[in-house]
């Protein structure tokens, strides 16, 4: 399992900004692997790449940590296809898991 981080604004069904929100968020995932990927809100795909595979629950709650409080709410209405949510690797860098300590202490600042 690695640590990444959203840098880039994810590509995707989601309302612009919605997936504006995920940049900067901190989560564990799988990956990268080379995989299908399908649209979230219609499958419509496949979508060939590179990604991170990220558990629904951590990523809607990395939005929290983050303070994206309406993003989170978003996707808690959208019926997950699947357990987990795939982010490109393009879209992501690797860090430290320190990041997710310190993305905990600071949604608590908030």
């Amino acid at each position: 399992m690695k640590t990444v981080q959203v840098v880039k604004v994810p590509a995707g069904e989601a309302p612009e900004w919605v997936r504006e929100s995920w940049v900067g968020c901190v989560f564990r995932a799988e990956g990268p692997v080379d995989t299908k990927g399908r649209n979230i809100l219609t499958g419509s795909g496949p979508v060939l790449g590179s990604f991170y595979r990220v558990d629904w629950d951590e990523a809607v709650g990395a939005l929290d940590a983050h303070g994206q409080h309406d993003a989170a709410e978003w996707w808690r209405f959208v019926p997950p296809q699947l357990p987990f949510l795939l982010f490109q690797a393009e879209e992501c860098e690797e860090t430290t898991p320190d990041s997710l300590l310190i993305a905990s202490k600071n949604s608590s600042i908030v």
